[in-house]
């Protein structure tokens, strides 16, 4: 057990959760809550000045499911552990939760001394790999304009037809996260439709996928 308190930052929109948590931490030398987020974007400002230990944030902020931000959070702070803490079924979102970079899940039903022991454990085992499509590493260019790894992904499957719901559930994303890309990518291929933005897509990207 380290001399100093594990440094948790908790990502959560439910004040009474975050009230649990500080009490529970409280109650332990080993644990101290450094700081909270009520949503994904403000605690991703936060986390390069905290560098907490252990990240723990849930999977629905606002009504929005979006596995995406487990990624973002491994790549801004990659020496901290990263834990899935969630109220869903364990058993068909944990290993989601894996893939998308997170070390562990924890369901919202969990006891506080069960919750503690959780993340002990999670701290001790070997660090879990980001695992992301074959296709994540390798960013295409469509007339001369070079995609991020994801919008290539989503352009790929733009192309083939895939709907927005297909898109994120393949990526593990809300619909209107997955939107967001498609009109990201509009923009930044001058597309002004997306009938126009998937034309384009097709032609570009047919000896590339």
């Amino acid at each position: 057990m380290p001399d100093a308190p594990i440094r948790v930052f908790l990502v959560d929109d439910h004040p009474i959760v975050e009230a649990g948590l500080r009490l529970g931490f409280s109650l332990s030398e080993d644990f101290e809550l450094v700081g909270t987020a009520l949503n994904h974007d403000a605690a991703l400002e936060r986390l390069d000045d905290l560098k907490p230990d252990v990240i723990v944030s849930d999977l629905v902020i606002d009504g929005d499911l979006d596995l995406e931000y487990l990624t973002q959070y491994r790549e801004h702070a990659p020496e901290s552990r990263l834990v899935a803490f969630s109220s869903l079924p364990e058993e068909s979102f944990a290993e989601r939760c894996r893939a998308a970079g997170a070390d562990g899940y924890i369901s919202k039903s969990t006891s506080p001394h069960d919750l503690a022991a959780r993340i002990r454990a999670i701290l001790r085992q070997d660090r879990a790999p980001v695992s992301v499509s074959a296709d994540l590493d390798t960013p295409v260019v469509v007339e001369g304009v070079i995609l991020t790894p994801r919008e290539s992904q989503v352009g790929r499957r733009l192309a083939q037809g895939q709907s927005m719901g297909d898109i994120a559930e393949a990526f593990g994303i809300s619909k209107k996260t997955a939107a967001i890309h498609r009109d990201n990518l509009r923009t930044k291929l001058h597309c002004a439709t997306s009938r126009e933005l998937i034309a384009l897509l097709a032609r570009s990207l047919s000896n590339t996928s």
